[in-house]
Order: structure tokens, then C-alpha cells, then sequence
């Protein structure tokens, strides 16, 4: 069973190092953490008698206090294995849940905020102006979304919208047209739209340092279980 465990424990921890490198290079997509089941982890620490378990060993390698503290040892070692997975299952599903909900944050700022408010300012601009086409606010607007929707890739990511549309309108309004309320209430949108966008990426980078962190401490206790292993 403790051979099983090292196995498995070495496969989880390898899990958590590859979900790590996934949400660097995918930051903005709810990826599943591959969870292998440890059943003699189980059987092990929660249906097994250890005062028996640590009789049997010490009858066979001798009742030191070398071998009672390897003992222990050994049970500690699998204890933080099977708490990490539980803190470590915990954390994703945390995670994920926040990263849907951001998600949705952004797409209804960029669909119902931003997109809409720049093409209602765009029609007000055109039905109250008859030479709207000369009109720097409209052709800004209009020039912006041209070249939003011309080069748009299949599927549009994130990276796509902030960086060929948010930030160029923003920039672009903020220059010449602070002077204008509803054009600066679409700035605010964008402003907001590039925060949750920043945070997905500051989050994503936080959680994947804490799967490497416990790929490393799972191979710590795998190297200490493998040390003081006797069968």
C-alpha cells in the first residue's frame, strides 16, 4: 500500500506542476486538475488500526526508539500527503469558481458596456449631427471598431478585445474627448474591464506558484517516505 501511495503521490505532484504550467499559458480558460484516487491513503491512515501497524513494525525491525520515530515518521508523512490533496482540491475549486465569475464580469462589461455604449454614443452622434461623418468624436469611435472587427481572429480571445479594442478606445477617448461625459463613461467601463482582466492574470500567476509549491513539498514527503521505507 505504501508503495502505491509513493506512486501515486508522485503522479499528483506532477499533476500539480503541469495544472501550474496550464494556467500560465491559459489563464483565462477554467482547466480541470487531475486528481488521482488514493485509496490505501486511505486505508493507511483512516481504517487501519496504528497502534497495531506500529506493533507489527517495531516486532519486525525492533522496538528502538530509531524505528518508533521512523514510524511516526512514515505517518506524518502520509498525513500532510493526504491533507495537501484536501487544501489542494479546496484551493482549485475555489479558484475556478472566482475565474467563472470574472469571466462573466468581463464579457458583460465588453458586450453590454462597452460595445453597446460606443455604438449607442455612435448612433446618438449620427442622428443629431448630418455631417456625423465629419465629426472627430464619430470617426474615432467609428475607427476603433472598424479595426476591432476587421482583424478579429476566430475565436477572439481576451487578449484580442483588451489590446485591439479597450485600451486603444481608451486611449484614444481619454486624449481628445475628456471634455465628453458619455464618451469618458466608456473609458470607465474599459478601466474596469482591464482590471478584471488584470486581476484573472494576477490570480492565475498566484494560484499556479501555489501548485508548484506543493509539487514540491509532495516530492519532499515522497523523497522522506522512500528514505526510511524498510519493505
Amino acid at each position: 500500500m505504501l508503495d502505491n501511495v509513493i506512486k501515486l503521490a508522485t503522479h499528483q505532484g506532477n499533476a500539480y506542476k503541469n495544472h501550474a504550467d496550464t494556467i500560465i499559458n491559459q489563464p483565462f480558460q477554467v482547466n480541470t486538475l487531475e486528481v488521482f484516487p488514493f485509496q490505501d491513503l486511505d486505508r493507511i491512515l483512516h481504517k487501519s488500526d496504528h497502534e497495531r501497524l506500529l506493533q507489527s513494525y517495531l516486532q519486525e525491525l525492533g522496538s528502538d526508539t530509531k524505528n518508533i520515530k521512523e514510524f511516526k515518521n512514515i505517518i506524518s508523512c502520509l498525513d500532510f500527503i493526504d491533507s495537501s490533496i484536501l487544501e489542494v482540491s479546496n484551493k482549485q475549486r475555489s479558484y475556478s469558481k472566482i475565474l467563472e465569475k470574472q469571466l462573466i464580469e468581463f464579457k458583460e462589461l465588453f458586450e453590454e458596456k462597452i460595445l453597446k455604449k460606443t455604438v449607442d454614443l455612435m448612433s446618438s452622434i449620427k442622428h443629431s449631427n448630418l455631417k456625423y461623418l465629419e465629426d472627430k468624436l464619430y470617426t474615432t469611435l467609428n475607427d476603433k471598431m472598424i479595426k476591432y472587427y476587421q482583424n478579429a481572429p476566430n475565436p477572439i480571445k481576451l487578449e484580442y478585445i483588451l489590446n485591439y479594442l479597450i485600451s486603444p478606445l481608451s486611449e484614444a477617448i481619454i486624449k481628445d474627448f475628456e471634455y465628453d461625459k458619455l464618451a469618458m463613461n466608456i473609458v470607465n467601463d474599459c478601466r474596469k474591464a482591464t482590471w478584471v482582466y488584470k486581476d484573472m492574470i494576477f490570480k492565475g500567476q498566484g494560484i499556479s506558484t501555489f501548485f508548484v509549491t506543493y509539487h514540491e513539498k509532495i516530492n519532499e514527503a515522497i523523497i522522506e517516505l522512500e528514505n526510511i521505507k524498510r519493505f
